[in-house]
């Protein structure tokens, strides 16, 4: 019961969807695979899980291929892949690449809210925009502060990392 609860379209791809006939099948795609990676990551981002079972057509709900290239980009084996872990790294990497699918399922790879994916990944909108930063997006405040504008324009410029190192 609870998987089925998690299993509800977010309200950030909600809006995606109903804006369908506007998307292109792009952008359409990019929303799908963002509802099921964001179902998957709601489920399994906070504990120890098994791998999907071959015989199966779904995994937590979600497609079994879906499924097993979220474990494979996103999640380590435990000893003698007995089942997968998710460590900070994979959680960070997770994030970032769900908050580039939600900019890329929006026609102009911008976004004038991000509080809405944030809320839905139960995460800050300071660790939103922190993570955004670092995949090299521009985000820009506006007059309210309420609302956090983000970019994501070519080229792509990277942070420059704050360690220095000593001489």
């Amino acid at each position: 019961d609870a998987i089925e609860q998690q299993q509800r379209v977010q309200p950030c791809v909600q809006t995606l969807f109903l804006q369908q006939a506007n998307l292109k099948s792009r952008q359409l795609r990019c929303a799908r695979l963002l509802h099921h990676f964001m179902n998957l990551y709601n489920i399994l981002h906070h504990k120890r899980f098994l791998p999907p079972n071959n015989h199966r057509d779904r995994y937590f709900g979600q497609p079994v291929i879906v499924a097993e290239r979220f474990l494979e980009r996103f999640a380590t084996p435990t000893i003698q892949n007995a089942g997968f872990v998710m460590s900070k790294s994979n959680k960070d990497s997770c994030l970032v690449h769900l908050l580039i699918l939600y900019l890329l399922s929006h026609n102009t790879m911008s976004v004038e809210d991000i509080s809405l994916i944030a809320t839905d990944l139960k995460i800050d909108t300071a660790v939103a925009t922190h993570l955004l930063r670092q995949a090299g997006c521009t985000v820009i405040t506006q007059k309210n502060k309420k609302k956090l504008m983000v970019q994501l324009t070519t080229p792509v410029t990277f942070p420059k990392s704050k360690r220095a190192r000593r001489n």
